[in-house]
């Protein structure tokens, strides 16, 4: 059994099942949240009908690559993400923070943001010397 405690890495998240969900409920979520946020503005930009600004903005958003994976143990436990996505051509880089409560509850999308090449580089590179047993705090993982 796992403490209770701070974040871990994932190891293999890449061929994770339970990691590979989590993602895929993280960029769908974000799609949601960007969607409903882009429907608002041309709204309140141009008037159309809600159903028309549906039918515009319709696009999809793909999970390309999970960067980082990392969970904590807590009532449930925390899920750190760095997911790679693509909406048509265009690839974009989100830090996500899912929750997945105790037993069988729905996952929760708690915050998401985007992050440039050079923070998710950095992200994966902490992540990856927290893998191989550098100092976190003081403390030997």
């Amino acid at each position: 059994m796992v403490a209770a405690g701070g974040h871990k890495n994932i190891a293999d998240h890449q061929n994770d099942a339970k990691v590979q969900e989590v993602a895929q409920f993280a960029v769908k979520q974000v799609l949601t949240t960007l969607l409903a946020a882009t429907r608002l503005l041309q709204h309140q930009l141009t008037n159309c009908a809600p159903s028309q600004i549906a039918e515009k903005t319709s696009t999809k958003l793909d999970l390309v690559k999970i960067n980082s994976a990392q969970k904590q143990v807590v009532a449930g436990l925390n899920y750190v993400l760095v997911i790679e996505t693509a909406a048509e051509s265009e690839k974009q880089t989100y830090e996500a923070h899912v929750y997945e409560p105790l037993g069988n509850q729905p996952l929760k999308l708690t915050s998401h943001k985007q992050i440039d090449n050079e923070a998710a580089q950095r992200k994966t590179e902490e992540s990856s010397e927290r893998h191989s047993g550098a100092l976190l705090g003081g403390y030997r993982e």
